[in-house]
């Protein structure tokens, strides 16, 4: 099923999905819920710090993913994007989640 955002934006679409669970190639008995969410235009930011001693640093935030049955999912400042463009998006995100 889909899921608009206003008359003509695409927000969700649903699929049902047989899926598992495969860590190190080996599959885990435990079933994954078979309903993926695909959403809209989003944005997502790589956020690279570089030290004065050479080393480079990137900030990660910590998400909770029920549908993998992890609670700690480190990934990157991402989120959909609105009304807004792509920078506002962007901005508003990282003061979001970080």
């Amino acid at each position: 099923s889909v899921d608009m955002f206003g008359p003509r934006r695409v927000g969700f679409i649903k699929l049902e999905a047989e899926a598992y669970l495969v860590f190190n190639g080996e599959e885990i008995p435990r079933p994954v819920p078979g309903i993926a969410l695909l959403r809209g235009d989003s944005v997502g930011i790589l956020v690279v710090l570089s030290c004065e001693d050479g080393k480079k640093y990137t900030v990660l935030v910590e998400q909770t993913r029920i549908p993998i049955g992890d609670v700690a999912c480190l990934e990157m400042p991402a989120g959909m994007i609105d009304d807004e463009n792509v920078k506002h998006a962007a901005v508003k995100e990282m003061e979001e989640e970080c």
